[in-house]
């Protein structure tokens, strides 16, 4: 896991997202859905299909 990814993985994944949104912990994915590029990528919008 590069540094990039990895931040985002502290950011987004190990944050209190659960007890912030009142969603189950199930709800949000173990990794990160995209890839680095879809990420850096400003054109780049998640259809839901991820």
């Amino acid at each position: 896991m590069n540094k990039v990814s990895r931040l985002l993985h502290l950011t987004f994944y190990e944050s209190d997202s659960a007890d912030e949104t009142g969603l189950a912990e199930v709800a949000f994915p173990a990794t990160c859905p995209f890839t680095m590029e879809q990420i850096l990528d400003p054109a780049f919008f998640p259809d839901g299909d991820a």
